[in-house]
């Protein structure tokens, strides 16, 4: 989910963002504890409305900040950006794979078609647009759900929400741990947001438009069944309740949970061993362990593996050199848009962010794009 951050930050217009990267952990005492104590009680309440599903799922209640929702009737601009998205799509060619991600999304359970009783008026959809990754074989294509979208000056559905406490200040101390012992180990949890089911109260609030053929005659109601990965309290959601499951495993199982818990950044599972053992047996008892909450803990990478499909990797936004057991950071070499010489004030926010390194090898390279970020003429000495 690393990628995540940086993605936020390539679009966020507010560039004070990175600035926070800068300072992560270090606040005024007085706001740090009462930001803690408020993070600690919206977690408690979540998890006291945690329940589980016969299958073994976890059942989850949005974290409302308020019990007033004042959510917007936005089905006109989500019909609206639903033509935009259709357009890019067809012109693409790729409305038909598009297409089949909802249908297998349907099959599986994550999403439904929305048939309750009533107005239309109830509930909040969420746009939608297709992210495109020519690198990518098994996903090329994926829709990016919007629970930022605003109607005028009301609300959006993530301005509703408990975003709960900034999970990039976990980076740092993983790191650390990872690269302490001789076997290092990642794997990630499979849809992890996915495997989480939403109650059926609150899925009114994630509906979202699709069409019934290509045609574009007749259009189609679904809503999220599961948590999405868009909202904002999203990773916390997915913190909260995998901090409650593994604080309900039996008293044999205590050392794996205590290591899956303090390994653990969103879906990622990044930790190390001093022997090959230790991992294997981590490796089996972890997965054993999620899979009773329908969570699949899989991909496992170690610089131990005697066969190693990739020899490098992506480490929570770093690079992993498995066979030189090397962690470095990905610099890139691209100014601004192809074939544009022009530097502007965006390029160079743009260039910034693309830098996401929460330990500070890079500052040093960086500092003067964001000595110029300051300025309000990058062009002029200061």
């Amino acid at each position: 989910m690393a990628q995540l951050c940086i993605a936020k930050l390539a679009k966020t217009e507010d560039i004070s963002v990175l600035w926070d990267l800068d300072i992560l952990g270090i606040k005024d005492s007085a706001l740090r504890v009462s930001t803690e104590e408020h993070d600690q009680q919206v977690k408690e309440d979540f998890q006291k409305n945690l329940r589980r599903a016969d299958d073994g799922r976890y059942v989850v209640k949005l974290p409302w900040i308020s019990e007033s929702i004042p959510l917007p009737h936005n089905r006109g601009v989500a019909e609206k950006r639903l033509q935009s998205a259709t357009n890019k799509l067809i012109s693409r060619k790729e409305f038909e794979r598009y297409d089949n991600i909802f249908s297998s999304w349907e099959a599986e359970g994550i999403v439904e078609v929305y048939a309750e009783k009533g107005t239309d008026h109830d509930g909040h959809y969420l746009p939608h647009r297709p992210v495109f990754k020519s690198d990518s074989l098994t996903t090329p294509v994926r829709p990016v759900f919007d629970a930022s979208c605003r109607v005028g000056n009301q609300p959006s559905l993530n301005q509703c929400l408990e975003k709960g406490p900034n999970l990039v200040e976990m980076i740092l101390p993983i790191l650390l741990r990872f690269r302490k012992e001789k076997v290092g180990a990642i794997s990630d949890i499979r849809k992890a947001f996915q495997m989480i089911e939403v109650d059926g109260e609150d899925r009114k609030y994630q509906k979202f438009l699709w069409w019934e053929d290509q045609g574009k005659k007749l259009l189609k109601v679904y809503q999220h069944c599961r948590v999405i990965f868009g909202m904002n309290c999203s990773p916390f959601i997915l913190a909260a309740v995998l901090d409650f499951h593994l604080s309900q495993v039996p008293e044999n199982e205590k050392k794996t949970n205590l290591e899956l818990l303090r390994s653990l950044y969103v879906d990622n599972c990044v930790t190390s061993f001093d022997t090959l053992k230790e991992y294997e047996k981590f490796k089996n008892e972890s997965t054993m362990i999620l899979e009773s909450a329908k969570m699949d803990l899989r991909q496992w990478e170690s610089n131990a593996d005697q066969v190693m499909e990739n020899e490098i990797t992506s480490v929570l936004g770093y690079k992993w050199n498995k066979k030189s057991d090397q962690l470095y950071c990905d610099i890139p070499t691209e100014w601004g848009e192809e074939g544009d010489p022009v530097i502007t004030k965006r390029s160079v926010l743009s260039l910034a962010a693309q830098v996401f390194d929460p330990i500070g090898y890079t500052s040093p390279a960086v500092l003067q794009l964001k000595l110029l970020l300051r300025c309000r003429n990058p062009g002029r000495k200061t």
